[in-house]
């Protein structure tokens, strides 16, 4: 019995310090923002990483920015299929969340399939369904006017309807002809249902609100889906993307979750943009709604008594990225001098002049753009002002304020006649000209852009693989980071691995030099394991770099075993034998002095072991040891 009960601890024991097995999951990458009510501070961020796995299951995904960088930023990322790896997944009661989480330890991108090639282009009609769902909890008195939501969302090409908006600010490129509302529906739960831990469940409140609109929606002659709620969610309204199965259908939708106070031409504008991939734009400030500038953003100065608060057009930036603004009407600067004219990009004549002007910042993956605003029809007619608008773009986009007082709307970020805005440290200059029709003339200097570009590469200070005995101390390997080109002194770089056992001594560094790592082979066992070291260098050519390495483990080579190879009798493994010398004296085979160096090693007598191993050869060999006198 006692040696039973101890038997049982010693189990117990050891089952309480195994970690728990990694595990791995495969789905589709979204990105969905969040929007407080009224432009008002949002916990814990504007943005939520999403992985709907092939079941259907939501996870809420943390991400560090190393990750996400090594991969060509979060855009890279959205609406891709994913492998993420973490070391558990957490419950929402454990994670503080609304679902499950995970915390990825590795993210993989896998090939695209069809269900998740959603283009961030868009042309042509793009209907939405807009969906009422009541929780059973809201008073029916209480509900938002269906009448404005229609107008707004129903498919009326009408000022001030979201069809009339977007084929204005997409110079006609789409329209959302052939959109609806339906709806009021009864969910089958009350609010705290759908609200968990101070956080919307996303993927319950769109199950359950599609679900209640199936039978009047045919889900599949729509790109998108808004679902309009009758009271508050958590903070925030919310649009982005996700993959659903609709109708026999599984595609990713733009979808957005709009809390009670949301019903506005503004807010409804905003979060579809997000479902288009819009991000948000902001001033220098550390603010999320401070540009007047951009719908994006959240600081409207006009508001209808009926509709709400009207928006602004989006910016360049964003009509660039969902290829709204012609080709042939971007300029994107090179190097030397060029004076070109910028019309408006809101309501633009046919004239041939360009909507927008691009300046790539040498070193980055960033660029300024620069495009000129007026006042001029429903949407722009309310303006802070009129004149050229600077923004550094890369993730998001951030307005060029230059007097620094905290307001990006003033006379600090419009650019006008005879001002200069200069970034000095990559050689930029760009001149505000005349005013010509609906634009400016504008002069761009920009020096730099035309020098070496940067590159990456990793070439290796020795050997791909590496061997290891089983319970040896860490060894260490490394290889050359190059970078070259204009920049490369100073330019940053990020490194990352997959397996746990490859342990790198620096995940972020500047400049060339050397990318060092530890092989942690202690608790492997013995077989040959195979890892990829990825480099990541913003704007580089060849990035990222990748170097693959692998690891070879042994069970601890036996001094008998060596002994025996030593006389001739038997022949170590190549590995073995590369472990040995490599341990030994290092001068590339194996010797006296790596048995030597072993038999130290191990506490065992050298010339026990070769007595021994000459009296079990004496039968079949008379061979003489490497170096040893018999």
């Amino acid at each position: 019995m006692a040696l039973s009960w101890c038997a049982t601890m010693i189990a117990a024991r050891a089952a309480a310090q195994t970690p728990a097995p990694p595990v791995a999951v495969t789905g589709t990458f979204h990105i969905i923002w969040r929007d407080a009510a009224h432009g008002g501070a949002i916990p814990g961020g504007d943005r939520r990483y999403v992985l709907i796995d092939d079941h259907g299951a939501w996870y809420d995904v943390q991400l560090d920015s190393a990750a996400l960088t090594s991969l060509g930023g979060e855009r890279a990322l959205d609406r891709r299929r994913v492998t993420i790896g973490a070391s558990e997944i957490l419950s929402p009661a454990r994670a503080h969340t609304a679902m499950p989480q995970i915390r990825a330890r590795t993210l993989r991108l896998e090939t695209l399939h069809a269900a998740g090639a959603v283009s961030f282009t868009f042309s042509g009609p793009q209907p939405y369904v807009t969906i009422l769902c009541r929780f059973q909890d809201t008073p029916v008195d209480k509900l938002p006017s269906k009448s404005m939501v229609q107008t707004l969302a129903g498919g009326s090409s009408s000022y001030p309807s979201l069809d009339n908006y977007y084929r204005e600010v997409s110079n006609g490129a789409i329209t959302l002809a052939g959109s609806r509302v339906v709806g009021w529906y009864d969910l089958p739960h009350a609010r705290a249902y759908y609200v968990v831990n101070s956080q919307a469940d996303l993927q319950k409140l769109t199950a359950d609100c599609t679900a209640a609109a199936d039978k009047d929606v045919d889900f599949t002659a729509f790109r998108g889906i808004n679902m309009q709620f009758s009271d508050q969610l958590d903070c925030c309204s919310w649009g982005g993307t996700t993959l659903l199965t609709l109708d026999g259908q599984t595609r990713a939708f733009g979808v957005t979750w709009i809390a009670a106070w949301g019903v506005s031409q503004a807010a409804y504008g905003h979060e579809m943009g997000h479902s288009f991939g819009f991000p948000h734009s902001h001033g220098p400030y550390g603010q999320t709604y401070d540009s007047k500038w951009d719908i994006m953003s959240y600081t409207y100065d006009w508001t209808d008594p009926t509709y709400g608060s009207i928006g602004p057009h989006t910016i360049a930036f964003h009509k660039a990225l969902a290829g709204w603004i012609p080709a042939a009407r971007r300029f994107v600067a090179k190097a030397g001098t060029s004076t070109i004219t910028i019309e408006r990009s809101a309501q633009p004549a046919s004239n041939g002049n360009y909507l927008m002007a691009e300046i790539p910042i040498p070193g980055t993956s960033e660029h300024y753009t620069l495009e000129a605003r007026r006042f001029t029809g429903q949407y722009d007619a309310h303006l802070p002002g009129q004149a050229i608008i600077i923004h550094r773009c890369g993730v998001d986009a951030t307005v060029i304020d230059a007097d620094g007082n905290g307001n990006p709307n003033d006379n600090g970020a419009m650019w006008v006649t005879g001002e200069t805005f200069t970034d000095a440290a990559h050689n930029i200059a760009v001149t505000v000209g005349p005013q010509v029709g609906n634009g400016w003339q504008v002069t761009i200097r920009d020096q730099v852009t035309a020098t070496t570009p940067l590159s990456i590469a990793l070439g290796a200070a020795g050997r791909r693989d590496t061997t290891f005995a089983r319970a040896s101390v860490a060894f260490p390997d490394s290889v050359r980071l190059t970078l070259s080109g204009t920049g490369a002194s100073s330019a940053h770089w990020s490194a990352a691995r997959k397996a746990a056992w490859l342990v790198l001594a620096a995940t972020s560094g500047t400049g060339s030099g050397m990318l060092r790592w530890q092989h942690q082979a202690h608790s492997l066992a013995a077989g040959t394991y195979v890892d990829t070291i990825s480099v990541t260098a913003s704007g580089a050519t060849g990035s990222p770099a990748r170097f693959v390495d692998t690891l070879v483990v042994l069970a601890q080579p036996r001094v008998e075993d060596a002994a025996a190879a030593l006389l001739g009798t038997t022949t170590l493994s190549a590995p073995a034998a590369r472990y040995l010398d490599a341990q030994g004296n290092g001068n590339g085979t194996f010797d006296l002095g790596d048995f030597l160096a072993l038999a130290s090693r191990t506490g065992a007598s050298a010339s026990g072991a070769l007595a021994a191993a000459r009296a079990n050869a004496r039968d079949t060999s008379r061979a003489t040891p490497n170096g040893v006198t018999p």
